[in-house]
């Protein structure tokens, strides 16, 4: 198995909120259905599974209360935006009670995973969030093309009368 993030390094203001995609390939003859879940690591620390209410790292997935039509459901199912093959779809995942399934795929065979995730407004400006996948089962996906980094932005302040 084997995992990729499209965005190597983006930016969020305090307070933001970010989606994260995942390419995952399947690169065996043949690959089972897998549960991933999306870890997090502050500033090189050790990486632990992103919660569902703010803590001390001021992170947390997205939720489900905000039901704006410009942000996808929980569950709802991916398209092929990032990758390029046969597709196989996944899900889009706003909760940490979520275990998105990737189904069992053949060689050659991608699926897209989409994570949304706050970051509190007290977060620490210049803080360093890198994302990976885990197996539910707490083994991390180790091959990785690239891998998710979000940094935290202070507001800007703007001109006005």
């Amino acid at each position: 198995h084997s995992a990729a993030a499209t965005n190597t390094s983006i930016r969020v203001v305090k307070g933001g909120h970010v989606r994260i995609r995942h390419t995952y390939k399947c690169n065996t003859e043949t690959c089972p259905q897998i549960g991933l879940v999306l870890h997090y690591s502050l500033n090189s620390g050790a990486y632990t599974a992103t919660p569902g209410t703010f803590g001390a790292d001021n992170i947390k997935f997205f939720g489900i209360t905000d039901t704006s039509a410009d942000i996808p459901g929980q569950g709802t199912a991916t398209t092929q935006n990032i990758s390029s093959g046969i597709f196989v779809p996944a899900s889009i995942v706003r909760t940490s009670s979520a275990i998105p399934t990737i189904p069992a795929m053949n060689a050659g065979e991608v699926s897209e995973i989409e994570h949304i995730i706050s970051f509190d407004t007290d977060a620490t400006v210049g803080a360093i969030y890198d994302f990976r996948l885990y197996n539910q089962d707490g083994a991390v996906l180790n091959t990785y093309t690239q891998s998710g980094r979000v940094t935290v932005l202070d507001y800007t302040g703007g001109a006005g009368f």
